[in-house]
């Protein structure tokens, strides 16, 4: 036998003594990739059935869960599972960490409502009306030729979102809990093992709380089951890896999508501090605006140095595929452009073959870049001149522990001055600062959720050309269909899918959801939504009544 069966070999065994310890599934479950009732019901564990199991509960699972409410479908036969009884919690979390309280504006246009499937009103016209702001209806007309997009406050975007869970029954249908495994069954569909949360009972729509073998798992018999699970988990790089487990040091290098708030507070207790900001993405453009705020709130002069991989000067791409530039940064509104959801863009992407250009094109389309807002910039011009706003563009070579609690960062191929595009490729500096804030973003490998992974291992699913879940037209994922039974994604997962969508932006998930709606409608799951269907779920949408 080779090293690399024995290793595999070795590997599964693994698999199912954490199934079977930590799961408390029988052996035969766990070391099979395809069960039948007649196994399930072996096991004595509790069970239920439903048509449509969707996993994850955040973001992705609402816009689908809207959607097929609206296309027909009763809350009896829609299971969601997730940690958050609100959708918008993991959101909610990650925003605040980034420095955009409920507050502050998203990155978001007005119509992208996921309370309201055809976005109209939007969001500015019901703020407008709400705040009896005329104003407001005349910056809708004048954008974006005349002035900036309009982007809707966090706050409402969560009260829309809670409104809209009353109308469709979104509690009614929400379980709490992960979901480790997805097996196939013989007889067509899904087993979805769903463990509660810890030191909680499992409880289901009927409010049964216990079974036979007297363990808190469920398993869920469904037909089809929708995946949308939002990123893996935090970007530690590893250079910040490595200063923490050398040091122990957790509170002077973090990343933004963690909580540190008492990084802002020390840098305003202790004036003439500094901190490095890494990342030239949205998240990163908050936290220096955060920053620029507590200094001329607080005459905190903190010196803020801004690492940037790349520095723009000018626009970026091929004529046809522009991305306006200068100033460090690449400028668009939102995280896609507004053509990726149709017309030229989506034929380009069609008639591309090869996934290398698919790649490529993808890389173009959802390049780091920034709105482009005036104030912001503004500020950060007079922190240049004034020297307490410095530009770095280059790598980050390392971090190390310096004297008097200092962290000395290593920056390889730049310079720190203001004109960083000016400075020598192959110079290398050191910077002493007290604090480190990584904004590079989030990890979005399939394989570091449990249950993507043990859907490519033992569900038959495949990779794409980018590593993530290959899905077809309808992103079904391509392997995983078991009978009649079908397993959909949407989200980071579905990178690379055959629409160049946003996969991860309020529209793109309902662009997705109408997708897969549809899908479903073909096998008589749910009714089409066609134009009768859309006024008069848009008519009971405004009058708040049940889809």
């Amino acid at each position: 036998m080779s090293d690399h069966s024995i290793l595999g070999a070795q590997v599964k065994e693994m698999q199912v003594a954490q199934a079977t310890s930590i799961l408390g599934l029988t052996a035969d479950l766990a070391s099979a990739c395809v069960w039948d009732d007649s196994m399930v019901a072996d096991s004595q564990l509790r069970q239920r059935d439903v048509s449509f199991v969707t996993i994850g509960g955040g973001i992705g699972s609402f816009a689908l869960v809207d959607t097929l409410r609206i296309a027909g479908v009763s809350a009896e036969n829609i299971s969601v599972i997730g940690p958050f009884a609100n959708a918008y919690e993991s959101l909610k979390s990650l925003l605040i960490n980034s420095q955009i309280p409920d507050s502050n504006r998203i990155r978001s246009g007005s119509s992208d409502r996921m309370d309201n499937l055809w976005g109209w009103p939007g969001y500015g016209m019901t703020e407008a009306f709400r705040r009896k702001n005329p104003l407001l209806l005349m910056h809708l007309a004048a954008e974006p030729v005349l002035c900036e997009y309009y982007t809707p406050r966090a706050s409402d975007v969560y009260a829309s979102m809670d409104r809209e869970a009353e109308r469709i029954s979104w509690h009614q249908m929400f379980t709490p809990g992960k979901v480790p495994l997805v097996r196939k069954r013989r007889e067509g569909g899904y087993f979805v093992v769903v463990v509660p949360p810890d030191n909680t009972e499992s409880t289901d729509n009927t409010g049964s709380t216990s079974d036979a073998s007297g363990s808190k798992l469920e398993i869920i018999r469904a037909r089809y089951v929708h995946l949308s699970l939002g990123a893996a988990g935090l970007r530690i790089l590893p250079d910040l890896e490595s200063y923490r487990a050398g040091t122990g040091d957790m509170n002077h290098v973090v990343n933004v999508y963690e909580p540190h708030e008492h990084v802002y507070r020390a840098l305003i207790e202790r004036p003439g501090s500094s901190v490095l900001v890494r990342g030239a993405a949205t998240s990163a453009m908050e936290v220096v605006g955060r920053l620029v705020r507590d200094r001329n709130s607080y005459d905190s002069k903190v010196t803020i140095y801004h690492l940037l991989h790349h520095y723009v000067n000018k626009p970026k791409g091929s004529p046809m595929w522009r991305i306006p530039g200068g100033n460090g940064f690449a400028y668009q509104a939102f995280t896609f452009t507004k053509g990726a959801y149709g017309g030229q863009l989506q034929d380009r992407w069609r008639s591309l073959k090869d996934d290398e250009d698919r790649t490529m094109l993808l890389g173009l389309l959802a390049s780091t870049a920034i709105p482009k807002r005036r104030q912001w910039l503004r500020e950060l011009a007079r922190g240049k001149s004034e020297g307490w706003y410095k530009m770095l563009a280059g790598s980050a070579a390392g971090l190390q522990k310096g004297d008097n609690e200092k962290i000395v960062a290593t920056i390889d191929h730049d310079t720190v001055d203001n004109d960083s595009e000016h400075g020598s490729e192959n110079a290398s500096r050191t910077i002493e600062v007290d604090y480190v804030i990584d904004c590079t973003g989030v990890t979005v490998d399939v394989r570091d959720h449990e249950v993507l992974a043990d859907l490519i291992d033992c569900g038959g699913a495949g990779l794409n050309a980018i590593g993530q879940l290959a899905v077809n037209r309808s992103f079904e994922v391509e392997g995983a269909h078991s009978g009649s039974g079908k397993v959909f994604t949407t989200g980071f997962s579905a990178l690379g899918n055959p629409y160049v969508v946003p996969m991860y932006s309020f529209w793109g998930y309902q662009y997705c959801a109408l997708i897969i709606a549809n899908s479903l409608a073909n096998e008589g799951f749910c009714n089409r939504i066609n134009t009768r269907r859309s006024i008069g779920g848009w008519w009971r949408l405004v009058r708040n009544r049940t889809p």
